[in-house]
């Protein structure tokens, strides 16, 4: 059995039971407790009758694809020849005869 925890119309807490909650733990636990088989949970708002699950937020952004850590070193060491050859320390002569 489900039982749903109601504080200002909305569902603060969840028990799962398997025998009817007594009038002695309800009233220990504090607000409105109610049966319920559906899958309400915490969140959700309650208006007397019917349960309703909160609105839909904006959908998550997508996940960028995974970088190969090689990729990310081949791009640095393109990026460190690059600044050597606009600084002039390197040539692709250099670079052809193998002096690099």
């Amino acid at each position: 059995m489900f039982y749903i925890q109601i504080k200002g119309g909305i569902v603060v807490n969840r028990s799962v039971t398997d025998e009817p909650l007594s009038p002695e733990w309800i009233e220990a636990a504090g607000g409105d407790w109610v049966q319920n088989n559906d899958d309400v949970q915490i969140g959700w708002s309650h208006d007397g009758k019917a349960f309703s699950p909160p609105p839909r937020g904006h959908d998550p952004e997508p996940m960028p694809d995974p970088v190969d850590p090689r990729d990310v070193k081949i791009a640095a060491l393109e990026a460190a020849v690059s600044a050597l050859k606009k600084s002039g320390v390197l040539t692709d002569a250099m670079i052809e005869d193998g002096r690099a």
